[in-house]
């Protein structure tokens, strides 16, 4: 009986790994709520930021060049856009009202569930109101990103909502004097 026991719980466990991979760190248990909060109790760099991967090498196949990508994370969408073999692509902060007025017909948005501030809320509504998503990626069954590509219409709407919102306040470290880099200004 008890190696019985022992023999369900150690295979229950190997197909709960099995189900998850590749994203280990993501499963919830039955007790948590299962596969229905895989996501809910992670904070949005652990999940949200795990589909950067899969938007951007999608994005990459249809960008055309010296395209535009706007998100919360250009960081790292540049890295993946790098990966990609893609360069050429500018990725801008989304919650950047003068990155999003140059932005043109045929950039690209990306609306990550997890990085929904208050500084994007009226781009998203817009972006939402004005155009469909292009793609969706999802972690499993959870919906993770929309990625949008602007037609003229959408694009039109973005920089009209962008006029509307107030400056971004400038980084407490500016690009090229982080603590650390190399190319730090004393």
């Amino acid at each position: 009986m008890r190696a019985g026991l022992a023999a369900f719980i150690v295979l229950a466990a190997l197909k709960a790994t099995v189900d998850i991979a590749p994203h280990f760190r993501f499963y919830t248990n039955a007790l948590g709520g299962g596969v229905a909060k895989e996501g809910y109790y992670f904070p949005h760099d652990e999940f949200y930021d795990a589909s950067m991967r899969d938007v951007m090498f999608e994005v990459a196949k249809r960008a055309k060049p010296g395209a535009k990508v706007a998100s919360e994370s250009p960081t790292l969408a540049s890295y993946y856009a790098q990966r990609a073999n893609r360069p050429d692509l500018v990725c801008v902060l989304l919650s950047d009202p003068n990155a999003l007025q140059q932005l043109s017909e045929g950039d690209f948005l990306i609306d990550a569930r997890g990085r929904r501030y208050f500084s994007n809320e009226l781009i998203r509504s817009v972006l939402q109101q004005s155009s469909s998503p292009a793609f969706h990626v999802s972690i499993g069954p959870v919906p993770s990103a929309s990625v949008y590509q602007l037609d003229k219409h959408s694009q039109e709407a973005i920089s009209e909502a962008a006029r509307r919102l107030p400056p971004l306040a400038q980084s407490f470290y500016p690009i090229g004097n982080l603590p650390g880099s190399a190319t730090r200004q004393r």
